[in-house]
C-alpha cells in the first residue's frame, strides 16, 4: 500500500510536469529558431573603444557573414531573445503616466537591417530598418506588439515618437516609430511578452552584437563563419557560436530538470510497485496453498480461485492508490509553480496515472493468481 500511494504521488507529479512542458513546447516563440546560427561578437580594446570603430567592425562583420556559401538572409541584434534583459527610461509622446506609476521603462534593443526577416518575425505593420536607416538618417524606432497594447492599444502609433530618458544630448533625441513587430518570447515561453522598443543599431552602435545567419543547414556555418570573424581582426576573438535550437533548449531547462527528475524517481516507484505486489501475492498463495486446495476439493473452480487471489490483491492495490491520491492531490500546490497551461490538479493527469497503476496491479498480480487457480487439490493435500 505505501509503495502504491508514494508511486502515486511521484508519477501525479510527473505527469504534471510532462503535460505542462507538453504545452510549452506546443507555444510559438514568435521567431523561427529553425536553421539560424548566431554569431556573437564583442570587440575590445582601445581599437573599438569608438563608437564609429565599432560600427564599421560590425558591418564588415555582417557584410562577410552573409556572403558565406549556404546562408540566406542575416541580421543583427545587440541581444537576442531570451539572452539578456535590458531596459532604458524614456518618454512617450501622448501618453501620459498614471498618477502613482513610475517612469516608463521597458526593454530596448538595438538592432540592423534585415534582423527581424532573418528571424522570422513578422512586421504587423510600417517597416523595419532598412540600409537608408543610417548614421546620417533621422532617428527612429521600432515597437512590438505588446508596447502598443500597454501604452495605445487599438490605435496605429506609426509616426508617434519616443525620446530616451538620457543626460547625454545627442541620445535626448526624438525618434519616430516606423514600424511595429510582432511579439516575441524575450524572458521565457512561460512569460508574457513585455513591451520592446528598438533603435537603428547604425546611429548608435552597441558594445556586442550578434549576427543571426538562415540556412538550410546552418551547423555547417560553424567552421566557415568562425574562420570569417577570425579574418576581421587577428586580434579579436572570433566569437561565440550557437545554433537558435540550442538557446531555445537551455531556456527550457529549468522545466526540463524537474520532469526529469520526478519521471526517474516515479518510473522506480512504479517498477517497486510492481514487483511488491507481486511479491506479496506469490507469497500469500504460497502460504494458502492448502486452504486453496481444500476449497478446490469441495467445489471451487479454477476462476473462482483466480478471481478471489486477485480481489484480495487489487483490493490491496486500490487501498493503495486512494491513499495515493489524497497525498498527490495534497502535495500538487508545490508542483503550482512550476506548471503552465494545465492545472495542479488536473483530472486527466490524475485519471491516467490511476489507470496505469490499476493496469501494473492487474499484471503483477495475474500471474501468482493464475498460478493459483492451476493447483491440483491432491496434491496440495497430500503435501500437508
Amino acid at each position: 500500500m505505501a509503495q502504491f500511494a508514494l508511486s502515486l504521488t511521484l508519477l501525479a507529479g510527473a505527469g504534471l510536469v510532462l503535460r505542462s512542458f507538453s504545452h510549452l513546447l506546443e507555444i510559438s516563440p514568435g521567431f523561427e529558431a529553425e536553421g539560424v546560427l548566431a554569431v556573437h561578437l564583442n570587440p575590445g580594446g582601445v581599437a573599438y573603444q569608438d563608437d564609429a570603430a565599432r560600427q564599421q567592425y560590425f558591418e564588415r562583420a555582417v557584410s562577410t557573414l552573409s556572403s558565406l556559401p549556404g546562408v540566406q538572409d542575416t541580421g543583427a541584434i545587440d541581444r537576442l531573445p531570451l539572452e539578456g534583459d535590458y531596459r532604458l527610461s524614456y518618454f512617450i509622446e501622448g501618453y501620459t503616466r498614471p498618477v502613482g506609476d513610475p517612469d516608463v521603462s521597458d526593454l530596448f534593443r538595438r538592432a540592423m537591417p534585415g534582423y527581424f526577416h532573418a528571424m522570422r518575425q513578422r512586421v504587423v505593420s510600417g517597416r523595419e530598418l532598412s540600409a537608408g536607416d543610417d548614421a546620417k538618417a533621422p532617428f527612429v524606432a521600432l515597437v512590438n506588439e505588446a508596447w502598443v497594447r500597454r501604452y495605445f492599444p487599438g490605435h496605429n502609433v506609426v509616426g508617434q515618437r519616443i525620446r530616451s530618458d538620457s543626460d547625454v544630448p545627442a541620445e535626448a533625441v526624438w525618434r519616430t516609430i516606423v514600424g511595429v513587430v510582432g511579439d516575441a518570447h524575450e524572458k521565457g515561453l512561460d512569460k508574457p511578452t513585455p513591451p520592446i522598443y528598438y533603435f537603428a543599431a547604425s546611429k548608435e552602435p552597441p558594445d556586442q552584437l550578434t549576427v543571426v545567419l538562415r540556412s538550410a543547414q546552418p551547423s555547417l556555418l560553424v567552421g566557415p563563419a568562425r574562420a570569417a570573424v577570425a579574418r576581421l581582426d587577428v586580434t579579436q576573438p572570433s566569437g561565440d557560436l550557437r545554433l537558435l535550437t540550442e538557446t531555445l533548449a537551455i531556456s527550457l531547462a529549468p522545466r526540463r530538470f524537474p520532469l526529469q527528475l520526478l519521471g526517474c524517481f516515479a518510473l522506480l516507484a512504479l517498477v517497486l510497485s510492481g514487483v511488491g505486489i507481486y511479491g506479496v501475492t506469490a507469497y500469500g498463495v504460497a502460504q494458502r496453498t492448502r486452504e486453496l486446495g481444500v476449497r478446490m476439493a469441495i467445489g471451487a473452480s479454477g476462476p473462482d480461485v483466480l478471481r478471489l487471489v486477485l480481489r484480495e490483491a487489487l483490493l490491496l492495490a486500490a487501498a493503495g492508490v486512494a491513499i495515493g491520491t489524497v497525498a498527490a492531490l495534497a502535495s500538487a500546490k508545490v508542483l503550482a509553480s512550476q506548471l503552465y497551461g494545465i492545472s495542479a490538479r488536473d483530472p486527466l493527469t490524475f485519471l491516467a496515472v490511476v489507470g496505469l497503476l490499476s493496469l501494473v496491479a492487474l499484471i503483477a498480480s495475474a500471474l501468482p493468481a493464475f498460478r493459483a487457480s492451476r493447483i491440483d487439490p491432491m496434491t496440495a493435500l497430500r503435501s500437508e
